[in-house]
């Protein structure tokens, strides 16, 4: 038995097989994880990229992306719809925007990322008023406090 396997083990034409073999096994394992995996267009707060998962709902590709919600964020399509080669997901995270409003101070939480979209989305567009920055302004994720004088 030992000079069977010691004769199997320095034969070239085992070596080979074995070898393609293996690269066979390699290559079927990429053409599987292609095949499977699902080229999805990304956009999280306006910026677009292209990724590539094997998840099977909007929930699985935001989680192999590490893109983590809280309650305030918003996700289109829903977490639990499948997803295909070609689905575009779109996150617009959450930010608390914080309006004082002649001494009045009032919380909100928006997706737009910048004042003048934040405004239109809570509806007060302080037309007139001062801003203590400019509409144009960008929202960090942290959020940000608004002072505006009517």
């Amino acid at each position: 038995m030992r000079a069977r396997i010691a004769h199997l083990s320095t034969s070239r034409t085992l070596l080979i097989a074995l070898v393609g073999v293996v690269v066979l096994a390699v290559a079927a394992s990429l053409f599987g994880y292609q095949a499977m995996a699902k080229s999805v267009t990304l956009t999280i707060d306006g910026k677009v990229r292209q990724v590539s998962s094997l998840g099977d709902t909007v929930g699985d590709v935001l989680a192999s992306q590490d893109v983590e919600l809280g309650s305030h964020d918003q996700v289109f399509p829903s977490l639990d719809e499948s997803v295909a080669d070609g689905t575009e997901i779109s996150v617009r995270y959450g930010r608390e925007l914080q309006v004082e409003v002649d001494g009045q101070l009032t919380s909100y939480w928006v997706n737009s990322t910048d004042v003048s979209g934040a405004l239109v989305e809570i509806g007060r567009a302080f037309r007139g008023a001062d801003l203590s920055v400019s509409r144009s302004a960008t929202i960090g994720r942290d959020g940000m406090a608004l002072e505006v004088v009517t």
